[in-house]
Order: structure tokens, then C-alpha cells, then sequence
């Protein structure tokens, strides 16, 4: 799937990714990978909305991120 700036108020990557984590718990995978994740790129930020969520960081550890939501 591409990003198409055409069509972004329809949030298709979110739309998607509920999707594909509702697959997921049908067949009782335990978890999603969402995919990568590049810190500001537009076209990606609805990816940051999804918690809890792991980062790596710049030493090679992951950060764990909880919502606020």
C-alpha cells in the first residue's frame, strides 16, 4: 500500500492498521507489527497514535511509549 496525499482525510493507514490488529486477534496472533516508523514524516504520523509502542533509540535500546489517550 502507497501514501497518495489525494486522499489523506480518509486516514487509510489507520483504517488499515485497525484492519490488519483485528485479523490479528481473530487468529489469536498476539502481536502487530505496524511497521517502520520515521519521526516526522507526515505521511507516517498516524502511526504514532497507536500505543503502547516501542522506539528505538539512537544508543540501541527501545523506549517504550504509552498513550495519554
Amino acid at each position: 500500500m502507497f501514501f497518495d496525499p489525494a486522499f489523506s482525510s480518509r486516514s487509510l493507514g489507520t483504517f488499515s492498521a485497525i484492519h490488519e490488529m483485528r485479523v490479528c486477534a481473530e487468529r489469536s496472533i498476539p502481536y502487530y507489527y505496524l511497521g517502520y516508523y520515521v519521526a516526522g514524516s507526515k505521511s507516517m504520523r498516524y502511526k504514532a497514535r497507536f500505543t503502547p509502542h516501542e522506539i528505538l533509540s539512537p544508543d540501541g535500546g527501545w523506549l517504550e511509549r504509552r498513550g495519554t489517550r
